[in-house]
């Protein structure tokens, strides 16, 4: 009986596959090589479940970055919006206009634009 070794794989002699004789040496052959298909099999189920898990990480990461510029588009506004708030206070003052900013009004707007972002792009926050 001769046993080969290819590629760290163990293949039995033919005729021995055909006579069907157990050995001690043909049973541990018969044991190394299905150990090697297990750990293919496995390496390869291993590979394809990371792949899938990578894909998902990818489709996570997307979601997140569209949500953050959504976050960004929305802390912008507001900070415009308040810097133009304080530059229309200052030009007031500068030209001595009693016109007083109704800040509670500004509050109601701000809400009514945060609800309609959350409405349109679905987030919460």
């Amino acid at each position: 009986m001769v046993n080969y070794l290819l590629r760290s794989q163990v293949v039995q002699e033919p005729s021995l596959i055909l006579n069907k004789k157990l050995t001690l040496t043909s049973v541990g052959v018969f044991y190394l090589k299905n150990f090697y298909y297990l750990c293919v099999v496995e390496d390869n189920e291993k590979i394809r479940l990371l792949e899938d898990e990578i894909v998902e990480l990818r489709f996570d990461l997307k979601d997140s970055r569209t949500k953050e510029m959504y976050y960004l588009d929305i802390l912008n506004n507001i900070n415009t919006s308040i810097s133009d708030l304080f530059k229309q206070e200052e030009e007031n003052e500068r030209f001595r206009i009693n016109e007083e900013i109704d800040y509670r009004e500004c509050l109601i707007n701000l809400k009514k634009s945060l609800n309609e972002y959350k409405r349109v792009y679905r987030i919460n926050f």
